[in-house]
C-alpha cells in the first residue's frame, strides 16, 4: 500500500498546529490566571514537554517534506 505524502504532510501540518495552539493556550493560563505557585511550576512542566513534543514532531515534518517519497 503506497502512502499519500499529501495527505500525510496535512496531517502532520494540523497536528502541529494543533499542539502549538495547546502550547500558547497553556502559557495564556500560566500567565492570566490566578494560579498557585504548585499548579503553576506543573503546567509550566506541562508546556516544557509539549514544547519538546512539538520540535520533534516539527523536525519530523521537515523531513517528510524535504525527503518522503
Amino acid at each position: 500500500m503506497k502512502i499519500n505524502k499529501k495527505e500525510e504532510l496535512e496531517k502532520a501540518a494540523k497536528n502541529l498546529l494543533k499542539l502549538k495552539e495547546s502550547i500558547n493556550l497553556l502559557d495564556l493560563v500560566i500567565s492570566d490566571a490566578a494560579l498557585e505557585d504548585v499548579d503553576s511550576l506543573v503546567l509550566q512542566g506541562i508546556v516544557k514537554k509539549y514544547n519538546k513534543l512539538y520540535e520533534q514532531q516539527l523536525i519530523h515534518y521537515d523531513e517528510m517534506r524535504t525527503h518522503g517519497k
